[in-house]
C-alpha cells in the first residue's frame, strides 16, 4: 500500500479542507509542521488530536471542538476561536496574537510558556484551568469565569480585566504592570508573592482572600472588599487607596496603616 509522503499529504489535507461542502472531522489525527493558515474550519473536530508546528493564521476556527488535544508551537494569529471548545486541551509554547477566545468553552485547559498579545476574551467558561509562564500584553478579558484555576508564574501588561470571576483560584509569583482591573472578583483566592504595579484596582472584591508576601507599587486601588482578608507580609508603596472595607481583616506584618486610609472601614478589624 502506498503511503504519501509528508509534503503531499499536507497539500492534499488542505485541498480537502478548502474544499469540503461540511464541517470536517480529524479526530485523534497527527500534524507536524502543517499550513492550516487562511482556512475556513468552522465548527470542525480535532478531538484527541496532536498539532505540532501548526500555522492557523486567518483562519476562522469558531465553534471547533479542539478537546482533549495536544498543542505545541503553533500559531494563531487573527485567527477567530469564538465558541471553541478547549476542554483538558494542554497548549504549549504557542503563540496568539489578535485572537477572539469569546465564549470559549476549556475546563481543564492547560497552558504553558505560551505568549498572549492583543487577545480577546468575552463570557468564557474557563475554570479549572492552569496558566504557567505564560505573557498576556494588551488583553481584554470580560465578563468570563476563571474559578478554581492556577496561574504561575504569568506576567500581565498592558490589559484590562473587567468582571472576570478568579473565585477561589490560586496566584504564585505573578506579576501585573500597567492594567485595569475592574470589578474583578478575587473571593477566597491565594494571591502568594505577586507583584501589581502601576495598575488600577477598581470595586475587586478580595473577601476571605490570602494575600502573602505580594506588592502593590503605585497603584490605584479604589473601593476595595476585603471582608476577612488575610493580609500578610505585603507591601503597599505609594498606592492610592480609597474606600476600603476590611471588615474583621486580619493585617499580619504589613505596612497598611488603616489609619492613614481614606474612609476606611474597619469595624472588627485586627492589626497583628
Amino acid at each position: 500500500q502506498h503511503i504519501p509522503d509528508k509534503d503531499s499529504f499536507l497539500k492534499k489535507l488542505r485541498s480537502n479542507i478548502e474544499n469540503s461542502v461540511a464541517p470536517i472531522t480529524l479526530d485523534k489525527i497527527v500534524l507536524e509542521g502543517a499550513d492550516l493558515s487562511g482556512l475556513d474550519m468552522r465548527s470542525a473536530s480535532l478531538m484527541g488530536a496532536m498539532l505540532l508546528n501548526v500555522d492557523f493564521t486567518d483562519s476562522n476556527l469558531t465553534n471547533i471542538n479542539i478537546k482533549r488535544s495536544y498543542i505545541q508551537n503553533s500559531k494563531f494569529k487573527n485567527t477567530k476561536l469564538i465558541q471553541a471548545t478547549l476542554s483538558g486541551t494542554i497548549i504549549l509554547d504557542s503563540s496568539f496574537t489578535d485572537v477572539d477566545m469569546s465564549l470559549v468553552e476549556g475546563n481543564l485547559l492547560k497552558t504553558k510558556n505560551c505568549t498572549f498579545d492583543n487577545l480577546y476574551i468575552k463570557s468564557a467558561d474557563l475554570k479549572n484551568t492552569f496558566w504557567k509562564d505564560d505573557v498576556y500584553k494588551s488583553v481584554q478579558i470580560a465578563d468570563s469565569n476563571f474559578m478554581m484555576s492556577f496561574f504561575d508564574d504569568i506576567r500581565v501588561v498592558k490589559s484590562k480585566l473587567d468582571n472576570a470571576l478568579f473565585s477561589g483560584s490560586q496566584f504564585y509569583h505573578c506579576e501585573f504592570t500597567n492594567n485595569e482591573l475592574i470589578e474583578v472578583n478575587f473571593i477566597g483566592c491565594l494571591i502568594d508573592n505577586n507583584l501589581y504595579k502601576d495598575s488600577l484596582l477598581q470595586n475587586c472584591r478580595f473577601a476571605t482572600a490570602i494575600i502573602n508576601g505580594s506588592q502593590y507599587q503605585n497603584c490605584k486601588i479604589h473601593k476595595p472588599i476585603m471582608r476577612e482578608t488575610q493580609i500578610v507580609s505585603s507591601k503597599f508603596t505609594k498606592c492610592d487607596i480609597t474606600l476600603p472595607v476590611l471588615q474583621r481583616a486580619i493585617l499580619i506584618q504589613t505596612d497598611l496603616n488603616p489609619k492613614k486610609l481614606v474612609n476606611a472601614n474597619t469595624e472588627g478589624l485586627v492589626v497583628m
